[in-house]
């Protein structure tokens, strides 16, 4: 019979032990409060991972594309290693070139950073947050209207 592909939360399990971390030790380095957020995503029989992929494949050195695609190994030094790319949002449009890969890369705006830093808040600095965040926000309004709330990254091409 051949061999079974693995989930997203199989290279994760496989990342972890290859780096010796514990499921606790990982779960804290990524910024969960219990090692049960590790667990939930190691267990999953589908997924990817959610946000807390980019940051567990930084802590565990190796790149988000192999624990989305693989390939699945068991030599762990032959895996790519993490490369985060920033840029300045918005990104430049590009023009798709024949025979180059387009890839999902990490784009650090001001939101998105506010973004991970109310998500490492606890509820009561949140509520602290969110009174400093209304008085900015009366002395420093919005100049153009965000109608999704949120930034979608768009994708940017990369050599292959």
């Amino acid at each position: 019979m051949g061999q079974t592909m693995k989930t997203v939360g199989d290279r994760i399990r496989q990342a972890r032990e290859f780096r010796g971390l514990s499921g606790e030790e990982l779960a804290i380095k990524v910024g969960y409060k219990t090692q049960s957020g590790i667990s939930n995503l190691e267990n999953r029989a589908t997924g990817r991972g959610g946000f807390a992929l980019p940051k567990i494949a930084e802590v565990t050195n190796f790149s988000v594309e192999w624990f989305l695609q693989g390939p699945d190994t068991e030599d762990m030094t032959t895996v790519e290693p993490f490369a985060r790319t920033r840029q300045t949002w918005p990104a430049a449009p590009q023009t798709p070139t024949p025979g180059i890969a387009e890839t999902q890369k990490t784009f650090d705006t001001p939101r998105d950073l506010a973004h991970r830093l109310v998500d490492s808040i606890s509820d009561k600095g949140l509520m602290h947050a969110i009174e400093l965040l209304e008085g900015l926000a009366s002395r420093h309004p919005l100049e153009q209207k965000h109608s999704a709330g949120v930034s979608v990254p768009a994708t940017i091409i990369k050599a292959a």
